[in-house]
């Protein structure tokens, strides 16, 4: 059995892609059947998370039995446009989309910010936690797992994957400047440097499938995308 540290993050799953906070979320009973499954039963696995305050803290907690976790109230992330350069506004095609709609573009991007610094918080704290955990105990992971609360997982074979690498989700439909950000599979190196996007951020284009290669090269990261895509959904 390999020793896995499975880091999850955000928020337990809205029932719909928020564009604030929300309080309108799914019960995380579903996606843990999918962990215990195809994850957790079959390896030796010590669980770290970061989430948002809502109803169900105690059953998340009942349910992965955390070695150690974060539940936060919501902050009120501060949002400034002007610190964010404009090299990557290429990658910003929503904005027309939004003009056509006859909506705010500013709004949007805001909102778009709130929710990328909510996300980068989230699972850097996991992180953090995972990091902190690990040093106490001297323990050694052969992954570092990172997930999303919400994804379903109907299949994972970590067997077949080389540790020098972050394994990512292969998405046909992105285009060469983005990675998927569902999960990261990676030995613990790799992982927590992480941990480093977050004092960065207005150094990076907002959306995280956009930071992730621009991170990886600056980096010398070494990644694959080894993971089927049909094997991970996102529960909404």
């Amino acid at each position: 059995m390999k020793k896995i540290a499975l880091c999850l993050f955000g928020s337990i799953g809205f029932k719909e892609k928020p564009k604030k906070n929300s309080e309108d979320i799914i019960d995380p009973t579903f996606c843990n059947k999918f962990f215990e499954k195809n994850l957790i039963k079959n390896n030796n696995v010590d669980v770290f998370f970061h989430t948002w305050d809502s109803i169900y803290n105690k059953k998340v907690t009942d349910l992965y039995k955390p070695k150690s976790f974060s539940i936060e109230k919501h902050l009120n992330f501060k949002i400034n446009l002007k610190e964010y350069s404009l090299e990557f506004i290429n990658f910003y095609e929503e904005i027309s989309e939004q003009k056509y709609y006859n909506q705010t573009p500013e709004q949007y991007i805001k909102n778009f910010i709130f929710r990328t610094k909510s996300r980068w918080h989230s699972q850097i704290k996991s992180l953090e936690l995972m990091k902190k955990y690990k040093e106490e105990n001297n323990i050694n992971y052969d992954f570092i797992i990172q997930s999303r609360f919400d994804l379903i997982i109907s299949k994972l074979n970590l067997t077949t994957l080389d540790k020098d690498f972050v394994h990512l989700v292969n998405a046909p439909h992105q285009n060469i400047d983005q990675l998927h950000d569902l999960i990261f599979i990676s030995n613990y190196e790799n992982a927590i440097q992480f941990i480093d996007i977050k004092s960065n951020l207005n150094n990076y284009p907002i959306c995280p499938t956009n930071t992730l290669p621009i991170f990886f090269k600056e980096r010398k990261i070494k990644f694959q995308k080894s993971l089927n895509l049909r094997d991970f959904t996102i529960f909404r």
